[in-house]
């Protein structure tokens, strides 16, 4: 019921106004008649352009998230391919390094066994 007293309410309100501001223009009714005919054809001109816009706004939105969806994958896949290169790099460095420990604790061991006292027989 309130809903349609409020609706009511409106469809008044814009009739009254709409009668006010007809009674009220300071132009005669066939200058009003040729504005408004003039105005509405440029309104259409306008609100096709803004269409037109609108969806050119569109693809273009459409396309530069397509380009980003590659590149982005691109992206990925590059540094996937970085991260596999470290790893096989330290992987080989870290060979290496344990050769040279290796190599070290055996030199030491060398020592040690060379300057330790013999056992007395």
């Amino acid at each position: 019921m309130k809903a349609n007293s409020l609706v009511i309410g409106f469809i008044s309100g814009f009739a009254v106004a709409g009668v006010g501001v007809l009674l009220s223009t300071p132009a005669s009714g066939k200058e009003v008649r040729t504005n408004l005919k003039e105005t509405k054809d440029e309104t259409a001109l306008l609100l096709k352009d803004v269409q037109k816009a609108v969806i050119q706004l569109k693809n273009d939105c459409i396309s530069a998230a397509n380009i980003s969806k590659e590149q982005v994958t691109l992206f990925v896949s590059d540094v996937k391919e970085l991260i596999r290169e470290w790893n096989e790099d330290t992987t080989q460095h870290t060979k290496a390094i344990q050769v040279h420990i290796k190599d070290v604790e055996t030199a030491i061991n060398e020592l040690e066994a060379a300057i330790s006292p013999t056992p007395a027989k």
